[in-house]
């Protein structure tokens, strides 16, 4: 999409985030667009956890309190 005539605005949503899982720690981690929004949820959409990632180079944790089960999955996005 271009948009002309409309300074500032970011017609480019921004790629999936990486993100990999430390068990252990408990902690989501990976790079998203600078400064972009993270946000982690569960398969019913519940909001697990959110962090803005780094503003120059994307970098991004998020700490995980919510108790995982055997073969449930994880969502993340950046907005």
């Amino acid at each position: 999409i271009l948009l002309t005539g409309v300074p500032g605005i970011d017609a480019i949503p921004p790629s999936a985030p990486n993100a990999k899982l430390d068990v252990a720690t408990k902690v989501i981690a990976g790079i998203a667009e600078a400064g972009s929004n993270v946000v982690v949820k569960n398969i019913n959409g519940d909001l697990l956890g959110a962090a803005q990632a780094h503003v120059t180079n994307g970098q991004y944790t998020i700490p995980i309190t919510y108790t995982l089960v055997n073969g449930e999955w994880l969502f993340s996005w950046s907005l």
